[in-house]
């Protein structure tokens, strides 16, 4: 009835402010260049679970605050632009002095991950998703017709006994064959199965 409809409308505004804050702080704490939020990340995560290069915590409360002991975060931002500010000045861009074209080089060199990662979630947000698979990356795996170069993991399982047998694994992969986009699967494919896999052998 229409207390529920108000229940829902008050959550619905109340996560709205969430996020207002959550972006407004990120925006504060990257000087306005944005980037990406890990939610939850903490100040321990930093030097362990994540790279320290880059991140930038997003506290709750204003950084200036000193009325709370532990500083609480909505998380940790990694963008390149971030880390770029940090140690060269953009508006350095028409020094001719090799020390600091040698600096912008190596600079160059360390944010490139940062910008293929950017580039692997973009692509990935943008892609369809693949719902089908059926785990069948692991019977590729294990795919070995007759006369075909062994799998990779035949050395590490040899002294593995197949649940189903080879012909069954064999069958199974040629009938329906594989629909993968797991990179580290495609990794350990058999040789032979990866022209069997509908988006290729290789990403």
């Amino acid at each position: 009835g229409n207390n529920e409809l108000s229940r829902i409308r008050s959550s619905l505004e109340k996560e709205q402010q969430q996020q207002q804050q959550v972006y407004q702080a990120a925006m504060k704490a990257s000087h306005g260049l944005g980037g990406i939020l890990l939610e939850n990340a903490t100040i321990d995560d930093l030097g362990g679970t994540l790279h320290m290069r880059g991140g930038v915590p997003v506290p709750m409360v204003d950084p200036e605050d000193t009325t709370t002991e532990e500083q609480q975060l909505h998380g940790v931002l990694y963008n390149p632009a971030v880390f770029y500010n940090r140690h060269i000045p953009l508006n350095n861009n028409n020094s001719n002095n090799d020390e600091d074209k040698e600096r912008k080089l190596q600079l160059l060199k360390t944010i490139a991950p940062f910008q293929w990662y950017t580039s692997i979630l973009h692509q990935t947000l943008s892609s369809d998703p693949i719902l089908h698979c059926y785990g069948l990356h692991e019977w590729a795996m294990q795919y070995h017709p007759e006369g075909a170069d062994p799998p990779p993991s035949a050395k590490y399982q040899s002294s593995l006994n197949l649940r189903v047998s080879r012909q069954v694994i064999n069958d199974t992969v040629e009938r329906k064959g594989v629909r993968c986009t797991h990179v580290d699967a495609l990794r350990f494919f058999a040789p032979a199965a990866g022209p069997l896999n509908h988006h290729g052998a290789s990403l």
